[in-house]
């Protein structure tokens, strides 16, 4: 999935769509770099990307939540989030903040520059980097980092669900197992998904838009909270009752299919349409009202048939740790931590290159993800920071 999250980071660069720019728009910071030569393709892989990756990434962190309670203490528990979680997004953000002003800065110098003018080396000439440093001013973005932000919040919000449903009035938390079991894998489990897609709409109704908002902010936000804290729970019910992933496993593929098919054909082109209707009166489907509603619902249909169908496939393909994927695991969080600045300066060297956007994109992604394993394999794996990632605290072998 990490891996997914430098494609979608890196493609943002060649988008077509008009609320491309708006997305990525960032105050006091400005416009992140827009290459010349843009593709379709980007538009979808990154509308596909966003309706699952994200989701998918804070069910998995949901389903290692319920591990946690099982196996460790309040304090064993504050202690690994506090380092595994807490201080990466401290340190990490310290050294990534100015290199994500820096380039940010250079996208703009050179998007700023007239035709035939820009230059890599003559936007780092003009571009100094103290204004970027972190408190040099009031700015703050997160960027990636609001992941493990808001992961935190909801370690916080859960423990407090778990001593709420641990007080002496405890046969409600039966009574809940007992539904949870019911829908997930007993005799209403025909309901699984509508209450898994109510549950996405009923989140993201506040916010009125079907997407899952992405906050940057230092304070939290309602509607990204909600969104996206609807798939760490689900997350968690899945970890209570693991004999569901041998029912995903049955037409896993049909699933993670008919998703694909709706995220690409249906759920981004309504999309697009209406970001250009908001401004064009052009609606699909007769309304406004009506077509965001199809919209909603869609997209939450699409976004829980790719989860259930990856987990369902993950269950079929991967029954035990295959030592290439187990390296691929342990890399990815550095992955995640580095890849930031990285994605966004390599489509800046690529700026002046005469060739077509599809095949410009796929060459930034593939040096991107070279640049970020090289880098753990070489400078991480075997440091104390690479041991430390990973939650080990003694020398693994050398395989």
């Amino acid at each position: 999935m990490i891996v997914v999250v430098v494609i979608a980071h890196v493609v943002m660069q060649y988008q077509t769509m008009p609320a491309a720019e708006r997305l990525v728009s960032i105050e006091g910071i400005g416009q992140v770099y827009r290459d010349p030569d843009r593709t379709v393709v980007a538009d979808r892989i990154y509308q596909v990307a966003r309706a699952s990756v994200n989701p998918m990434l804070f069910l998995i962190a949901g389903f290692s939540w319920a591990f946690l309670l099982k196996r460790k203490g309040l304090r064993s528990i504050v202690w690994s989030r506090t380092t595994r979680i807490l201080i990466p997004l401290v340190v990490g953000w310290l050294i990534a903040f100015p290199l994500f002003r820096y380039v940010f800065a250079l996208g703009n110098e050179i998007m700023l520059a007239a035709e035939g003018e820009a230059s890599l080396a003559a936007a780092v000439a003009a571009t100094p980097i103290t204004p970027c440093l972190p408190f040099a001013s009031d700015v703050f973005y997160l960027a990636q980092f609001w992941f493990l932000y808001y992961l935190l919040l909801f370690y916080v919000a859960s423990m407090g669900l778990v001593l709420w449903l641990d007080r002496p009035a405890g046969p409600l938390r039966q009574r809940l197992r007992n539904l949870q079991a019911a829908i997930l894998v007993g005799d209403l489990r025909w309901m699984r998904l509508p209450m898994l897609v109510g549950l996405s709409m009923l989140a993201t109704f506040g916010d009125q838009t079907a997407e899952l908002e992405i906050a940057h902010g230092r304070l939290p936000d309602p509607a990204t909270f909600s969104a996206h804290y609807v798939f760490f729970l689900a997350g968690w019910m899945f970890a209570l009752h693991p004999e569901i992933f041998g029912d995903l496993d049955r037409r896993a593929g049909c699933r993670f299919i008919f998703g694909l098919l709706l995220a690409i054909f249906l759920v981004a082109p309504i999309g697009e349409n209406h970001t250009r209707a908001t401004a064009q009166t052009d609606f699909w489907l007769g309304s406004s009202s009506f077509q965001l509603a199809v919209y909603w619902l869609v997209h939450a249909i699409s976004t829980w048939m790719l989860l259930l169908g990856m987990l369902g496939l993950a269950e079929r393909w991967f029954p035990r740790i295959d030592p290439k994927f187990a390296y691929l695991a342990e890399a990815s969080f550095w992955i995640y931590l580095a890849h930031g600045p990285i994605a966004v300066f390599i489509p800046l060297v690529l700026h002046n290159w005469p060739v077509d956007a599809d095949f410009k994109m796929w060459i930034s992604t593939v040096i991107v993800l070279a640049i970020c394993f090289a880098s753990y394999h070489l400078l991480v794996r075997r440091t104390v920071i690479g041991r430390a990632l990973r939650g080990q605290y003694r020398r693994s072998p050398r395989t």
